[in-house]
């Protein structure tokens, strides 16, 4: 139940940065809802590794959803400097 959640709030975390943003992503809503899943992802190996995965599953997922966060703004920013849709605004 616990990934449900996970995956569920990592979704929601990719979809909302790129709506926040101005812009188009280059993969669209998809796109910013994979990326979310994909930091989500890395900040549970992350917690896992230092075994507080277990321990603190409502730290987990939120550092699951800042990590989600932090990954979808960055690659969108990322894409507005290399001249594709979508980044931050000047």
């Amino acid at each position: 139940m616990f990934t449900f959640w996970m995956l569920f709030l990592a979704l929601l975390a990719g979809l909302a940065v790129g709506r926040a943003m101005r812009g188009a992503a280059a993969g669209g809503a998809f796109a910013d809802m994979t990326l979310g899943v994909v930091g989500a992802l890395a900040a549970y190996l992350c917690m896992r590794a230092f075994g507080l995965a277990e321990r603190a599953p409502a730290t987990t997922l939120a550092v699951g959803v800042l990590a989600a966060l932090v990954v979808t703004w960055a690659v969108r920013g990322l894409q507005g400097r290399s001249g594709r849709a979508g980044g931050i605004a000047p």
